[in-house]
Order: C-alpha cells, then sequence, then structure tokens
C-alpha cells in the first residue's frame, strides 16, 4: 500500500528550502513546478518512500487571511464527495468547497476541530504517468495544474506551465 497523505509545507523561500532540504536532509526531487517568472510554485521531494510538497506563502486574501499554517496536510481520498458530505456532517470547517480542478483533482478544503488546514482530494503525487511539467506559456499547451494546486493552497502563487504530454 503505498502513502496517501502528505504534508505540504509553506516557505517564504522555496528555492533556498528546495537547496536546504536536498543538501541537508538529503531529500531528492521528484518535480518542482516553476512559474513564467521561474520561482518555485509547487514541489514535491522525497525521502525513501515517503514524500513531502511545498510552495511558497499564499499571498491572497483568500487563502492566507492570517490564517494560512506552516503545514497543510494534503490527503489522497477515492471518493471526495462522500468524504466531504462526511466531513461537512461532522462539522468540520469547509474553507473551499469541493471543487473539479483543471488538473483532473476533485478536492476541497476543510480546517478541523483544532483549526488544522486540510486539502483532501484524488491529485495523488505516486500516479502512474504522471508528467514532468516545466515553465512555458504556449497557449495551445496549457497546463492548469498549478492553478489548482495554489488555489488548494499547497503552493504559493498559480502559474500556468505546459505539459509535455500534451506536446
Amino acid at each position: 500500500m503505498r502513502p496517501n497523505i502528505f504534508p505540504a509545507l509553506h516557505y517564504r523561500d522555496p528555492e533556498t528550502a528546495l537547496e536546504w532540504l536536498k543538501h541537508t536532509f538529503g531529500f531528492d526531487e521528484k518535480a518542482v513546478y516553476r512559474g513564467d517568472d521561474g520561482r518555485i510554485q509547487h514541489a514535491e521531494l522525497r525521502l525513501g518512500d515517503g514524500l513531502i510538497m511545498f510552495g511558497g506563502v499564499p499571498t491572497d486574501a483568500e487563502l492566507s487571511n492570517d490564517r494560512q499554517p506552516p503545514v497543510t496536510i494534503y490527503a489522497v481520498v477515492s471518493d471526495p464527495d462522500g468524504h466531504y458530505e462526511r466531513a461537512r456532517a461532522g462539522g468540520a470547517e469547509i474553507v473551499r468547497e469541493l471543487v473539479d480542478q483543471p488538473y483532473g483533482s476533485r478536492e476541497y478544503s476543510a480546517r478541523d476541530s483544532e483549526g488544522n488546514f486540510w486539502s483532501l482530494g484524488t491529485y495523488d503525487p505516486y500516479a502512474e504517468g504522471e508528467t514532468e511539467v516545466f515553465v512555458g506559456s504556449e497557449p495551445d499547451r496549457l497546463c492548469l495544474r498549478a492553478i489548482g494546486l495554489y488555489k488548494a493552497g499547497i503552493c504559493s502563487q498559480g502559474s500556468v506551465a505546459c505539459c509535455r504530454s500534451e506536446l
């Protein structure tokens, strides 16, 4: 069985964090998604069988409103609709409604009884056939995965990136 719960960290300087985590803790890059400006929007690093995701600290009021924690938990769920209904019925504070993301995930975000921030959806960093993403801006080859990760609070800014699988 592979993992389905991933910490998603928020760094003020994701570029420095990337190098520090690799050099100091021995993480290996799985994926680094950069915006058109070259800045890291979302990164996935492996350590053994584990994986962390990170990006910058969100800057828009919708996500940050002085309540965005330095760590978000992302969980892969097979039935996001059922999970969403259960969370709502159980009293979770829904902070982002259930939505289909342009990169294929169906997900929502909520706070638990202690205020911890959770994003739950079908995006799976370990899924087979995951495409490598590189920075680009050609309108006919857009990959909106980074934008969805941004809206989920997993990375700092939305960006448009090209997917090699769509070339």
